[in-house]
């Protein structure tokens, strides 16, 4: 008698770790992911583990991501919201959601990636900004030397980690873009996706005026990535802790050569919330421009006291009642 296919047979698995209960759960094209506030859990079948159907007795595969969760302004902003809208709107019948839902998910990894280390490095400098505020700096030589002076951990690696997966997040974006609209555009150049978009769409439509708006902020942003690498008459520039000429103490600061420097933390913490704030706009507008014409939908902003800290989705795709026509009639 044959050995029974267990593959094949109905199974489960129970996510341990992480705080409270399952928020959110998204099935993707190789796996599902299942979101608490402070975890994310990877699961795949034993048919996304062995799609050729070539071992009978393949496992199921959970996959636990500690630290990154439903509470994260990357993935609640970016991927769960817009999940949610995909499920809530009528869009034209050549519009794949899954391929858009897919496409989402590849822009969540990578801002989540920038949260992270923006978070990380931003949380040692301001470690040493605390300690030398309370008990300065050591001094030897007869008090004129600063010894030990203050050095960040990873400083340029980490700046580097984030420049890289903050260009890759645009590039993800017009992916996104492309992959919504079905047009022919991809990587990180915002002006080619405005003029991309205007022939596509028009002057007139939200979409192309919000990309060509954003056009100088993401040009700057991906600059601080391509200059690094390849720097020119301008380069990126990354100091550490330093001594300025009056004596003071700088912390550490990022720009462009040809631009004035920028606090660091300060500036790697703002650049990771306007990413996803880019991509939660781009992404609304994109859907927007694809829903069909059966009802009245409209993008709806929760109030701030009900937003859930725990998945705090600030925006839901809503339908106006009061403009459907039945509606109007009978009232």
């Amino acid at each position: 008698m044959p050995a029974p296919n267990l593959r094949d047979s109905a199974g489960s698995v129970e996510l341990h770790g992480g705080t409270g209960e399952i928020l959110q759960m998204v099935g993707l094209a190789n796996y599902l992911e299942a979101y608490k506030a402070d975890t994310t859990f990877r699961v795949q079948t034993p048919q996304t583990v062995d799609p050729q159907n070539t071992n009978p007795n393949a496992p199921w595969v959970v996959t636990r991501i500690e630290g990154v969760g439903a509470s994260s302004f990357a993935v609640a902003r970016s991927f769960l919201q817009g999940h949610d809208m995909l499920h809530q709107g009528v869009f034209v019948q050549e519009f794949d959601k899954d391929a858009v839902l897919n496409q989402l998910h590849a822009c969540k990894e990578q801002l989540v990636i920038c949260e992270q280390t923006a978070t990380r490095l931003a949380g040692r400098i301001d470690e040493i900004l605390s300690r030398i505020q309370t008990t300065g700096i050591g001094r030897d030589n007869y008090g004129r030397a600063l010894n030990p002076f203050p050095s960040v951990q990873d400083l340029l690696a980490d700046t580097t980690v984030f420049l890289i997966h903050a260009k890759r997040s645009v590039t993800e974006l017009t992916t996104l873009v492309a992959t919504a609209l079905n047009i022919q555009v991809r990587g990180a150049n915002f002006r080619v996706l405005g003029e991309r978009l205007l022939a596509h769409l028009g002057a007139g439509a939200n979409l192309a005026q919000y990309v060509q708006e954003q056009e100088p902020t993401v040009k700057y942003l991906v600059d601080l990535r391509n200059l690094q690498e390849h720097p020119n008459d301008v380069r990126t520039i990354v100091n550490d802790f330093h001594v300025l000429p009056d004596g003071s103490i700088s912390p550490p600061v990022m720009h462009l050569s040809d631009q004035d420097p920028q606090p660091l933390h300060e500036h790697l913490r703002a650049a990771s919330s306007y990413l996803v704030r880019l991509t939660e706009a781009v992404f609304i507008h994109a859907i927007m421009a694809r829903l069909a014409d059966t009802f009245p939908f409209y993008v709806e902003e929760i109030e701030e006291s009900a937003i859930n800290p725990r998945c705090p989705i600030k925006y839901r795709l809503s339908i106006n009642l009061s403009a459907l026509p039945f509606v109007r009639e009978g009232g």
